[in-house]
């Protein structure tokens, strides 16, 4: 399966983290480059196989190239993601396969929850994602998620 991932993230052999820039590219795309999006701590730790304690140092560290992120709270992530360009005006934006049978079931996922929520049973009448308290854009994945990806691979 391919997924459009930033050009940055092509060298990248944790597909984890490759599905959460996929993500965050999805996201910026829909609602907009050089802006905070929150999401909880919980979700990032299904969308990149890791247990949530110190998940935002760990992807840190790892290295996640220009994506910001930041833990305001315990339960809470925020990650910026500039416009993927090489310098000029030209967005750069590659294809990236992933063989992971787990994380193609992790995305597969997301752009149902992305697509106004094609996941579930209510018709959409709000984006997925909404203003919170700061008005800052938050994402929630259901915790329908759970019975689709297995939490007994994680690392």
């Amino acid at each position: 399966m391919k997924i459009r991932a930033p050009y940055f993230a092509e060298e990248w052999q944790d597909e984890g983290i490759l599905t959460f820039a996929a993500f965050a590219l999805r996201v910026c795309e829909q609602y907009g480059y050089e802006q905070w999006y929150t999401m909880a701590t919980e979700d990032l730790s299904v969308i990149v196989n890791k247990r949530q304690s110190g998940l935002v140092d760990w992807l840190k560290i790892k290295g996640i190239g220009p994506i910001e992120l930041g833990e305001p709270y315990t339960h809470n992530v925020m990650f910026k993601l500039p416009q993927p360009t090489n310098g000029t005006t030209e967005r750069r934006i590659s294809n990236i396969e992933l063989t992971d049978l787990r994380q193609q079931k992790v995305w597969m996922y997301i752009l149902g929850c992305l697509n106004h929520n094609l996941l579930s049973d209510k018709r959409p009448n709000t984006n997925a994602y909404r203003p919170n308290t700061w008005n800052i854009s938050e994402f929630k994945i259901t915790r329908h998620a759970e019975g689709y990806i297995k939490k007994s691979d994680r690392r």
